[in-house]
């Protein structure tokens, strides 16, 4: 964006236009009255930015757009996050090297003998292999529904139109185990991939910031996600490997993933 004066440098601006262009998946409502749906940030300008949304492509000025969402784009606003990010990556980067020789320095004092291996996990009732129930005989989908991965895995596999009559628009609960994380700082929000039986595709559950959150990060090389509180201290979400159950409402199959949206963890 040309209205930035400061300088930054070359891996932090890429960090910087990349985050930009992230989907949203929120609905936006103009000081003028039109309602755009789903929103996804594609390119910014000084004075307007450009959306895709459910019924195409628009070019929105900012200055009709609602004072919290003109916030959130400012260029302001948007560096502001960038330093505290930046801040935040040189400290990881510190604890990370600090950890890194630690541990070089326990494997140099271990003995030469084998490790006892990590237990293995242990799903939660429920997620135990079980034969997929066919779509046709599910009774109507209900909000409190709790959903397995891969049940809903395998009804987009084996009958994507009949999997999006029943899930798409709606809202109902997922429950699986935890396979990575995406935060997205500068639009304040984070992604959550639940494991599934296929690498190919995953379930991605989208979340926004809550709003006593400041920031949220993973840590351990990616195994926790964790959020800053604007308050000070921190609060872990959720660990990889860990079995949660999440609401939010399916937006069907984006690119390689099926996402749902507008997601809260129930447990």
């Amino acid at each position: 964006m040309r209205c930035l004066s400061l300088k930054l440098s070359n891996s932090a601006a890429v960090v910087f236009v990349s985050t930009l262009l992230l989907a949203s998946a929120e609905d936006w409502t103009t000081k003028s009255g039109k309602i755009f749906k789903n929103v996804q940030a594609t390119a910014m300008s000084a004075g307007a930015i450009t959306i895709k949304h459910n019924a195409g492509t628009d070019t929105v000025p900012l200055a009709d757009l609602p004072p919290d969402i003109q916030k959130r784009y400012s260029a302001e606003e948007l560096f502001r996050q960038l330093q505290d990010k930046t801040r935040e990556l040189e400290r990881l980067n510190g604890e990370l090297g600090t950890a890194k020789e630690q541990v070089a320095k326990a494997k140099q004092a271990e003995p030469r003998r084998g490790r006892a291996a990590a237990p293995p996990l242990v799903p939660a009732p429920g997620l135990l292999e079980r034969p997929t129930p066919p779509i046709k005989d599910l009774p109507s989908l209900q909000p409190t529904e709790v959903v397995q991965v891969a049940d809903l895995f395998e009804h987009y596999r084996n009958d994507p139109a009949g999997a999006d009559r029943r899930y798409k628009g709606k809202v109902f609960q997922i429950q699986g185990a935890v396979e990575r994380f995406g935060p997205t700082p500068f639009l304040r929000k984070y992604a959550v991939a639940l494991e599934t039986p296929e690498r190919s595709r995953k379930v991605e559950c989208r979340f926004s910031y809550a709003d006593e959150f400041k920031s949220v990060i993973t840590r351990d090389d990616g195994q926790q996600l964790v959020a800053n509180l604007v308050t000070g201290g921190a609060n872990k979400l959720m660990s990889v490997g860990e079995v949660v159950t999440i609401k939010g409402t399916c937006q069907g199959i984006e690119k390689n993933a099926i996402v749902l949206s507008a997601c809260r963890r129930v447990q």
